[in-house]
This record gives structure tokens, C-alpha cells and sequence, in this order.
């Protein structure tokens, strides 16, 4: 129960959240496709689109994984 106390720790989670929102950038921004098609258009998302899609995904990564999950 000693590890499950250090992790519960209010400290350990002003660690663990910049971690986990670098980690999660990173899967985000390769899982955002380069285009997509909407009503016969090619949509072409350039790296300003994906990094922005990815730094909200990493914001909220706890609600980003829980979709990863459930895929």
C-alpha cells in the first residue's frame, strides 16, 4: 500500500501530468491524419492543425486516453 500512497500523492501528480502531456502530444500528433474528405473536398491539415489538435488532446489527456481505451 507504500506505492499506492506515493502515488496519490498531490505532489506526484504535479509530476505525472506534464509527463503524461508530453507523451500524449506525441501519440496525438501522429494520429491526426494529413487529409480527410468532407462533403467532396479534400481537407489538408498542415502541421499548424495538427500540432494545435494534439496540444488540446495533451491538455486533456485523461479524457483522450479513456477514448484511446475504448476504441
Amino acid at each position: 500500500m507504500k506505492f499506492l500512497k506515493e502515488l496519490l500523492d498531490p505532489v506526484m501528480f504535479v509530476i505525472y501530468y506534464p509527463l503524461m502531456m508530453v507523451f500524449t502530444y506525441g501519440h496525438a500528433f501522429v494520429r491526426v491524419p494529413d487529409s480527410y474528405e468532407w462533403a467532396g473536398y479534400t481537407i489538408t491539415n498542415g502541421i499548424g492543425t495538427k500540432s494545435f489538435e494534439a496540444f488540446m488532446a495533451s491538455i486533456f489527456w485523461p479524457f483522450y486516453w479513456s477514448v484511446q481505451a475504448w476504441r
